[in-house]
């Protein structure tokens, strides 16, 4: 029985095969991705 390889991101966590699959070059899993972007949007300059 084979499994799908685990790659693990910049964050640590597993990033999941068909992220992967629509994004080849993400380096953070879609959870991590959307924590990222909500930081960035709560403490950017405007």
């Amino acid at each position: 029985m084979s499994e799908d390889p685990i790659v693990i991101g910049e964050t640590m966590e597993p990033i999941s095969l068909p992220r992967l699959q629509a994004r080849p070059i993400a380096t953070m899993s879609l959870e991590a991705q959307e924590r990222h972007e909500r930081m960035e949007r709560t403490h950017r300059d405007d």
